[in-house]
């Protein structure tokens, strides 16, 4: 297998981070906003000694369990991976990834019960961290895109109650109307005075 390589694959797992898992000539290829069961084209990105990174380039047969999301920024949005999956899958996801810490991890073999889902699944989350930057002389929020610290702009987002819009929406309104500014990742570098710039009594 080598880069830019087009294969086939079949994604039979989903990992803890949300990439799904397809096996191609006996080497596991992970790729992101796949699920269990998607028959695919998959382009390779890269190539490591046991396993390689592939982004989806055709959809040959789509997964049961798929669907289409209801967030307008999935997935370039960083907060969600597995939007594009049912719940049902999701639960079961989750169920084996729990099983695979005990097993493979850590080689035990406890009696597992079953794995109990919400009533609610929107709307649920009672934690959220929203980075705040410059953009265009205001102050924008919102979530960070995957593996960057660009900012997509924040909007209701489905997971989370109201409670947390509306606040959201008044520190923004309070930051822009009082012209503070966003955090700026632009570091400078610090250099110390040298002896002579110092003065002497």
């Amino acid at each position: 297998m080598k880069k830019n390589e087009i294969i086939n694959l079949k994604i039979t797992d989903i990992s803890s981070d949300g990439n799904g898992v397809g096996k191609h000539e006996g080497m596991a290829v992970f790729v992101p906003e796949t699920c269990i069961g998607d028959i695919i084209e998959a382009k390779i990105v890269k190539v490591l000694k046991s396993y390689a990174y592939g982004i989806i380039s055709k959809l040959l047969s789509p997964s049961p369990y798929r669907i289409q999301s209801n967030c307008p920024v999935f997935p370039k949005c960083g907060g969600c991976s597995l939007r594009h999956i049912s719940y049902d899958c999701e639960l079961k996801v989750k169920d084996n990834i729990v099983k695979s810490c005990f097993k493979r991890i850590g080689k035990l073999e406890p009696e597992f019960e079953d794995i109990l889902g919400c009533e609610e699944t929107e709307g649920y989350r009672n934690k959220a961290q929203y980075p705040v930057a410059d953009s265009g002389g205001q102050a924008v929020c919102g979530f960070y895109a995957k593996r960057s610290h660009r900012i997509i702009p924040y909007i209701p987002c489905g997971l989370l109650p109201e409670e947390f819009h509306k606040i959201t929406e008044f520190i923004i309104d309070y930051i822009n109307k009082n012209n503070i500014k966003g955090y700026n990742e632009i570091c400078l570098l610090y250099t110390s005075p040298s002896p002579r710039d110092s003065t002497s009594s």
